[in-house]
């Protein structure tokens, strides 16, 4: 909590001057710090320079925390970047009050007392030492203090607020033989030591946001040790392993670890049923609710097949389905993640898909697609009132319950948060559905969404897509969603109501100036549109189909 209010610009690190003040409202860390920095300690003996650990005074060096690139907020040990005007000398001053003693002897602080480091929950190995010279690192100090307070305050309290301990053996790094430790389970760390009796431990292990996985069943049972996995997140590829000496032990460590950890298995919540459809990065499954029994869908993503972005569009697609609440929009329910995998756990629209509604049935009249396109066209609306642009509106993002009218868009996986008079460069969405002004390259803005709008319209309409015939080549349908136009003087569309063609020719309109195309507001109030509003008021049964 006390790194939450101090991260004034919600970074995930802080500040020198943010630094400060979480020390300030941290009394167990600043009684630490006093301890550990004695002023001699760090001076560096080049002439009568003091170099501060707080500053960072070489350019050729970045804090761990600090990008070496460019982007982002500089900050005092970032690479090209300077300190604060007066943090020299905030530093000096600070390190100077460091040396005197405190006036009482500081109480050993509580668990509760605690802070946690970082929200991006860094795991640091104890050093032995804290004698790192001119370039040591606050961060990493502070790390090390926590440990040693932890340690000596889990022995003084005679094991209050250690959730688990016991002995698990690993192998070592050099020699692989089998050695064992004693773990202490406290609070989001779990700490060890070369024995029970030890009071300074070898290390320890910062949980928040790792994944903990039990070895498989066969590799145990051969081995004897029943093993665990712990994998950080944001440590792709660093695993620890730790064993016990049995089953029942190991799940319990699991367990627990878990908790600690803050990463709860789907499998907890959820049992996985029968796929329901399969995309190119993932598939669609049906799950069921443990604890309500609640029927739902989730989206199964394999991390290994996706590039950086693929990653990007999928955090944008989370980020999104977090933000919006709409009844014609699927709702998000929840996100899990595994190593190998990233969960989200979607409402279940039982009716299918409009595609599978509409293929191989005669064209709808102007009241069955009236009720498909004013809530499509508001939900639309919606979204760009959110600063969302989809981008991959088509009858199969379209899902429907049991009636025509009762539809969500589905599948944000291309979506986007812009800005006003953003414009986009990356041609995405399907071919068919696309507006001409993504396929030139020329940019794009939210009036794509609108195109894809009266796509779908005229398909429901007419029977067809507007450019795109059966057995058209990519290059044929580029070609004439460019530069074709729409047949006017065909009978079907001669016979539609000149409403429900006035509308679609401004949804569909290829003006230099996009902005002339049709936008979602405008066509909420549309006389197509408002007509069937006022008449459903009216006669609500007339509109359920």
């Amino acid at each position: 909590q006390a790194f939450d209010e101090c991260d004034i610009d919600k970074d995930g690190k802080l500040s020198l001057s943010e630094f400060r003040m979480w020390i300030k409202r941290t009394p167990a860390v600043k009684r630490f710090l006093q301890s550990v920095f004695p002023y001699d300690e760090h001076r560096d003996y080049r002439g009568d320079t003091k170099e501060l650990p707080f500053i960072h005074n070489h350019a050729d060096d970045a804090t761990p925390q600090g990008s070496p690139g460019g982007g982002g907020r500089r900050g005092s040990g970032e690479r090209g970047g300077a300190p604060a005007a007066g943090s020299r000398e905030e530093a000096l001053s600070l390190l100077q009050r460091a040396q005197a003693p405190p006036e009482q002897p500081p109480a050993a602080p509580s668990y509760d007392d605690l802070p946690s480091m970082s929200k991006h929950r860094h795991s640091m190995k104890i050093q032995t030492s804290v004698r790192r010279g001119p370039r040591t690192y606050a961060l990493a100090i502070v790390n090390l203090g926590l440990g040693f307070m932890l340690l000596e305050t889990a022995r003084a309290e005679c094991g209050s607020g250690v959730a688990r301990k016991g002995f698990l053996s690993k192998r070592g790094q050099r020699t692989k033989q089998w050695q064992r430790r004693w773990y202490m389970l406290v609070g989001n760390c779990i700490y060890y030591y070369r024995n029970e009796q030890d009071r300074t431990p070898r290390g320890v292990i910062f949980l928040i946001g790792s994944f903990i996985e039990p070895l498989r069943e066969e590799e145990s049972e051969k081995t004897g040790h029943w093993g665990l996995d712990i994998v950080r997140s944001q440590e792709q590829g660093v695993r620890r392993c730790l064993y016990a000496s049995s089953k029942s032990e190991r799940d319990a460590w699991v367990r627990d670890l878990r908790r600690a950890s803050e990463v709860i298995p789907i499998e907890e919540d959820f049992e996985i049923g029968e796929e329901l459809g399969k995309g190119q990065f993932s598939r669609v499954c049906l799950c069921v609710n443990k604890r309500t029994l609640e029927r739902k869908a989730v989206k199964i993503i394999e991390k290994d097949t996706m590039d950086a972005e693929e990653r990007e569009l999928l955090r944008a697609e989370i980020a999104i389905m977090k933000l919006v609440e709409h009844p014609n929009i699927i709702a998000m329910e929840a996100v899990y993640e595994s190593r190998q995998h990233i969960f989200i756990v979607m409402e279940l629209h039982s009716g299918g898909e409009l595609f599978d509604r509409i293929n191989g049935r005669p064209r709808l009249t102007e009241d069955e697609a009236f009720c498909v396109i004013y809530p499509l066209i508001e939900s639309v609306a919606y979204l760009h009132e959110m600063g969302i642009v989809h981008r991959d509106l088509k009858p199969e993002n379209i899902l429907c319950g049991q009636k025509m009218g009762d539809i969500k868009i589905a599948d944000f996986g291309l979506s986007k948060l812009v800005l006003p008079d953003e414009i986009m460069k990356m041609p995405c969405g399907t071919l068919s559905y696309v507006a001409p002004e993504v396929l030139t390259l020329n940019g794009y803005g939210r009036e794509a969404d609108m195109w894809s709008v009266g796509t779908i319209m005229y398909l429901l309409l007419r029977g067809r897509l507007p450019f795109d015939a059966d057995g058209d080549s990519r290059g044929k349908i580029i070609e004439r969603t460019i530069h074709g136009t729409i047949d006017t003087e065909d009978a079907t569309w001669q016979a539609l109501s000149e409403d429900a063609r006035h509308l679609m020719l401004g949804l569909l309109n290829k003006a230099t100036d996009i902005k002339r195309r049709t936008s979602a507001k405008e066509a909420l109030v549309h006389p197509w549109i408002t007509a069937r509003v006022d008449r459903m008021a009216e006669d609500p049964a007339a509109f359920d189909l």
